[in-house]
Protein backbone atom coordinates (compact mmCIF):
# COMPACT_ATOMS: atom_id res chain seq x y z
CA UNK A 1 0.00 0.00 0.00
CA UNK A 2 1.50 3.25 -1.08
CA UNK A 3 0.47 6.35 1.49
CA UNK A 4 0.72 9.87 0.32
CA UNK A 5 2.40 12.18 1.94
CA UNK A 6 0.33 14.16 4.73
CA UNK A 7 -0.15 17.55 3.38
CA UNK A 8 0.41 20.42 6.17
CA UNK A 9 -2.96 22.04 7.64
CA UNK A 10 -1.42 24.93 9.24
CA UNK A 11 1.72 27.15 9.64
CA UNK A 12 2.84 29.90 12.01
CA UNK A 13 3.18 32.97 11.10
CA UNK A 14 5.32 36.05 13.15
CA UNK A 15 4.40 39.21 13.10
CA UNK A 16 7.16 41.99 14.37
CA UNK A 17 6.78 45.08 14.78
CA UNK A 18 9.55 47.47 15.39
CA UNK A 19 9.56 50.39 17.62
CA UNK A 20 9.62 53.54 16.45
CA UNK A 21 9.06 57.38 16.89
CA UNK A 22 6.60 58.75 14.70
CA UNK A 23 5.89 62.94 14.93
CA UNK A 24 3.28 64.55 13.78
CA UNK A 25 4.63 67.33 11.21
CA UNK A 26 1.25 69.22 12.32
CA UNK A 27 0.94 69.25 15.79
CA UNK A 28 4.50 68.00 16.83
CA UNK A 29 3.37 65.54 18.69
CA UNK A 30 5.58 62.20 19.13
CA UNK A 31 4.07 58.91 19.06
CA UNK A 32 5.90 55.86 19.77
CA UNK A 33 4.92 52.47 18.66
CA UNK A 34 6.26 49.05 20.70
CA UNK A 35 7.66 46.17 19.37
CA UNK A 36 5.10 42.65 19.34
CA UNK A 37 6.18 39.65 18.83
CA UNK A 38 3.24 37.21 18.18
CA UNK A 39 2.65 33.67 16.56
CA UNK A 40 -0.45 33.55 14.98
CA UNK A 41 -1.93 30.11 13.62
CA UNK A 42 -3.27 30.25 9.77
CA UNK A 43 -5.41 27.63 8.39
CA UNK A 44 -4.77 26.35 4.52
CA UNK A 45 -4.52 24.01 2.35
CA UNK A 46 -8.36 22.68 3.29
CA UNK A 47 -12.01 22.73 2.32
CA UNK A 48 -14.08 24.85 4.98
CA UNK A 49 -18.10 23.72 5.09
CA UNK A 50 -20.37 25.35 6.63
CA UNK A 51 -22.43 22.59 7.46
CA UNK A 52 -25.84 23.76 8.56
CA UNK A 53 -25.75 25.74 5.52
CA UNK A 54 -25.36 23.19 3.63
CA UNK A 55 -27.85 20.45 4.91
CA UNK A 56 -30.43 23.07 4.70
CA UNK A 57 -29.91 23.43 0.93
CA UNK A 58 -29.83 19.32 0.81
CA UNK A 59 -32.92 19.14 2.21
CA UNK A 60 -34.52 21.50 -0.25
CA UNK A 61 -34.34 18.73 -2.93
CA UNK A 62 -34.24 14.80 -3.85
CA UNK A 63 -31.70 12.91 -4.31
CA UNK A 64 -31.13 14.48 -8.31
CA UNK A 65 -30.36 17.45 -6.48
CA UNK A 66 -27.57 15.83 -4.28
CA UNK A 67 -25.80 13.88 -7.80
CA UNK A 68 -26.17 18.31 -9.44
CA UNK A 69 -24.50 19.41 -6.23
CA UNK A 70 -21.65 16.54 -5.51
CA UNK A 71 -21.33 17.76 -9.60
CA UNK A 72 -20.91 21.32 -9.03
CA UNK A 73 -18.54 20.68 -6.01
CA UNK A 74 -16.71 18.14 -7.85
CA UNK A 75 -15.68 20.59 -10.80
CA UNK A 76 -15.41 23.69 -8.50
CA UNK A 77 -12.17 25.90 -9.12
CA UNK A 78 -10.46 26.09 -5.67
CA UNK A 79 -9.06 29.44 -6.63
CA UNK A 80 -12.20 31.32 -7.10
CA UNK A 81 -15.16 29.08 -6.03
CA UNK A 82 -16.57 28.84 -9.97
CA UNK A 83 -17.73 26.25 -11.72
CA UNK A 84 -17.73 26.11 -15.70
CA UNK A 85 -20.18 24.36 -17.06
CA UNK A 86 -24.11 24.06 -18.89
CA UNK A 87 -27.29 22.93 -17.53
CA UNK A 88 -27.16 20.30 -21.04
CA UNK A 89 -23.30 19.55 -19.73
CA UNK A 90 -24.57 18.64 -16.01
CA UNK A 91 -27.72 16.47 -17.56
CA UNK A 92 -25.55 14.48 -20.03
CA UNK A 93 -22.67 14.18 -17.69
CA UNK A 94 -24.94 13.05 -14.64
CA UNK A 95 -27.61 11.33 -17.73
CA UNK A 96 -30.67 13.45 -15.86
CA UNK A 97 -33.51 15.45 -17.95
CA UNK A 98 -32.61 19.21 -18.73
CA UNK A 99 -36.00 19.95 -17.21
CA UNK A 100 -34.76 18.24 -13.75
CA UNK A 101 -31.07 20.12 -14.27
CA UNK A 102 -33.26 23.59 -15.13
CA UNK A 103 -35.55 23.25 -11.72
CA UNK A 104 -32.50 22.00 -9.72
CA UNK A 105 -30.28 25.07 -10.76
CA UNK A 106 -33.22 27.53 -10.02
CA UNK A 107 -33.40 25.87 -6.61
CA UNK A 108 -29.90 26.17 -5.76
CA UNK A 109 -29.62 30.24 -7.24
CA UNK A 110 -33.35 30.58 -5.04
CA UNK A 111 -31.07 29.23 -1.96
CA UNK A 112 -28.12 31.41 -2.62
CA UNK A 113 -26.13 28.28 -2.93
CA UNK A 114 -24.56 29.64 -6.38
CA UNK A 115 -24.84 32.52 -8.28
CA UNK A 116 -25.07 33.02 -12.28
CA UNK A 117 -21.53 34.98 -13.29
CA UNK A 118 -22.55 34.89 -16.90
CA UNK A 119 -23.32 31.99 -19.63
CA UNK A 120 -22.14 28.54 -18.31
CA UNK A 121 -20.06 30.13 -15.11
CA UNK A 122 -21.19 30.07 -11.75
CA UNK A 123 -20.06 31.07 -8.35
CA UNK A 124 -20.33 28.83 -5.42
CA UNK A 125 -20.96 30.76 -1.98
CA UNK A 126 -18.24 31.21 -0.04
CA UNK A 127 -20.29 31.44 2.96
CA UNK A 128 -20.72 27.95 2.53
CA UNK A 129 -17.69 26.07 1.02
CA UNK A 130 -14.08 27.18 0.34
CA UNK A 131 -11.05 26.35 0.13
CA UNK A 132 -8.32 28.18 1.85
CA UNK A 133 -8.12 30.69 4.84
CA UNK A 134 -10.26 33.59 6.09
CA UNK A 135 -8.70 36.40 4.15
CA UNK A 136 -9.42 34.13 0.70
CA UNK A 137 -13.12 33.52 2.42
CA UNK A 138 -13.46 37.28 2.79
CA UNK A 139 -12.21 38.27 -0.94
CA UNK A 140 -14.49 35.88 -2.40
CA UNK A 141 -17.10 36.88 -0.73
CA UNK A 142 -17.20 40.23 -1.34
CA UNK A 143 -17.11 39.06 -5.21
CA UNK A 144 -19.90 37.01 -4.44
CA UNK A 145 -22.58 39.35 -3.30
CA UNK A 146 -20.98 41.41 -6.29
CA UNK A 147 -22.96 39.17 -8.56
CA UNK A 148 -26.73 40.43 -9.23
CA UNK A 149 -29.39 38.54 -8.24
CA UNK A 150 -30.89 35.21 -9.94
CA UNK A 151 -32.60 36.81 -13.43
CA UNK A 152 -35.67 34.00 -13.01
CA UNK A 153 -36.61 35.88 -9.30
CA UNK A 154 -36.59 39.25 -11.18
CA UNK A 155 -38.59 37.74 -13.96
CA UNK A 156 -41.31 36.50 -11.44
CA UNK A 157 -41.25 39.23 -9.54
CA UNK A 158 -41.88 41.48 -12.95
CA UNK A 159 -44.31 39.14 -14.21
CA UNK A 160 -46.01 38.89 -10.82
CA UNK A 161 -45.85 43.40 -11.24
CA UNK A 162 -47.44 43.06 -14.57
CA UNK A 163 -50.16 40.54 -13.46
CA UNK A 164 -51.66 42.62 -10.27
CA UNK A 165 -51.26 45.92 -12.63
CA UNK A 166 -53.52 44.15 -14.98
CA UNK A 167 -55.96 43.07 -12.46
CA UNK A 168 -55.67 46.40 -10.45
CA UNK A 169 -56.76 48.27 -13.91
CA UNK A 170 -59.69 45.78 -14.94
CA UNK A 171 -61.12 46.08 -10.96
CA UNK A 172 -60.97 49.67 -11.31
CA UNK A 173 -62.28 49.78 -15.02
CA UNK A 174 -65.41 47.80 -13.55
CA UNK A 175 -65.84 49.86 -11.14
CA UNK A 176 -66.06 52.91 -12.89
Amino acid sequence: MIRKKQKKLKKQKVVIRKGEKWINEKTGEIIETTEVLKYVEEDFNFHKVWIQDLIRILNLTGSKALQVINYLLGNMRNSDNTVSTTYRQIAEDLNISLFTVTKIMKILQDADFIRKKMNALYMINPDIIIKGNRNKRVSLLIRYIQIPAQKHEQNKRKRNDKTNAKTCAKNSAKVA
